[in-house]
């Protein structure tokens, strides 16, 4: 956030790179004067954006009709995590 508020002071935008819930929590709290852009995700032979990881109950940025991702409005970033998967695969002491 501190990098965005250097920017919106300069007058510069900041755009975010990469994809992922803190990524899009912070350009929630931002206008779009400062972050307009959303950086999905790479287009890549076998790279599949909508896949779900097996830790996640959903992808952390589905992508609406209209081409937007909406920002998680769950508690803390929005992860919902399978608890049972964290736990058949801790690694154990």
């Amino acid at each position: 956030m501190r990098m965005v508020a250097i920017c919106e002071a300069y007058g510069v935008r900041c755009e975010l790179h990469m994809s992922g819930f803190g990524n899009l929590q912070v350009l929630g709290a931002t206008s779009e004067d400062v972050c307009e852009y959303y950086e999905r995700g790479l287009l890549a032979p076998g790279v599949d954006c909508d896949a779900v990881l097996p830790y996640l109950e959903e992808p952390s940025d589905p992508l609406e009709e209209d081409g937007s991702v909406r920002i998680p409005e769950a508690p803390g970033l929005g992860y919902r995590i399978v608890w049972d998967y964290v736990s058949e695969n801790r690694v154990r002491d």
